[in-house]
């Protein structure tokens, strides 16, 4: 095998690697973007704000 071609296979791995790392970064930043706003809610509904909290957490 060609260094060329050794080098273009690495890199088409690493982008590949890229790739899925995003993705995963991705899902991990939506999820606790959800549990920050269930806990702003939570907080709120504490409080006595139970339709703020509702229009929160239906916000989205």
């Amino acid at each position: 095998m060609s260094a060329i071609a050794l080098y273009k296979h690495t890199c088409h791995f690493c982008e590949a690697l890229e790739r899925a790392a995003l993705r995963t970064f991705n899902a991990i930043e939506g999820f606790l973007s959800r549990i920050q706003t269930a806990n702003k809610a939570a907080a709120m509904a504490a409080r006595g704000d139970h339709e703020q909290a509702k229009a929160l957490m239906l916000q989205g």
